[in-house]
């Protein structure tokens, strides 16, 4: 544990540490950024080729049901 000397160390240790904090911050900030960029696309298509397949198989289900003309 840090114990200042004085106010001024004091206030001159949260100043630092603040400013690491903020640093860390935004590295996350731009990590989880970039990340949810990668990600939010493919869980788009991902989602739109499960409903795609989905609706599909009904098709296919309902065009096997129905007797077909000939």
């Amino acid at each position: 544990m840090y114990e200042p000397e004085s106010k001024e160390d004091l206030y001159k240790y949260h100043k630092e540490e603040y400013k690491r904090n903020a640093e860390l911050a935004n590295k996350f900030n731009w990590i989880s950024c970039c990340i949810w960029i990668l990600i939010i696309p493919w869980l788009y298509f991902y989602i739109k080729a499960i409903n795609h397949r989905s609706s599909y198989k009904a098709l296919e289900k309902e065009l096997s049901e129905t007797p077909r003309l000939e």
